[in-house]
């Protein structure tokens, strides 16, 4: 994301930085629909991300759907528990862990977790994705309390699958 920066104290020193993004997705269609679609377009983009979900059964059932989404396509991508080496994690555009342990070193977060995750400085993008409104406008209003400087917006699915973003006062 390019435009807004701000001054963040890092390692002994002052470093500027792009604003984290937090991008807030209703879904009405399932997220085994949305969610390689969002995971596609960051790999594509160039970007690593983790895709965070609850537990190791989650991770599997993820790593499964991933190979299997699309015949079109082909989504690279490894479990956190698939661990050979460190190198080979951090080498993975896509990694699907139920921690926040950033072990391929994403900027990218797809978070299906019901907590926030943890947040390292090479953060610069964490989509909140989910079906419950009342989840994600918990979680909004937590980023905005705890990070005011983070640039959140509210994205919701019509039922004819198209996306629009809803005005901050009308989401919190």
């Amino acid at each position: 994301m390019e435009g807004r920066r701000f001054l963040i104290f890092t390692s002994m020193s002052w470093e500027v930085r792009n604003l984290t993004e937090v991008l807030f997705y209703l879904t009405v269609q399932p997220l085994e629909k949305i969610v390689p679609v969002l995971a596609e377009k960051v790999v594509t983009s160039g970007e690593k991300g983790l895709l965070l979900v609850e537990d190791n059964r989650e991770c599997l059932r993820w790593d499964q759907l991933l190979w299997t989404y699309s015949t079109a396509s082909f989504l690279p991508h490894a479990r956190e528990d698939q661990e050979k080496d460190g190198a080979w994690v951090s080498r993975q555009p896509l990694l699907i862990s139920s921690t926040s342990s950033q072990a391929n070193h994403a900027s990218v977060i797809l978070n299906l977790k019901r907590e926030s995750p943890l947040i390292t400085a090479e953060v610069r993008k964490i989509l909140e994705i989910s079906s419950v409104y009342d989840d994600l406008v918990e979680k909004y209003k937590n980023y905005g309390a705890l990070h005011p400087h983070f640039n959140l917006q509210m994205w919701k699915q019509t039922k004819d699958g198209k996306w629009y973003k809803e005005s901050m006062q009308q989401a919190a």
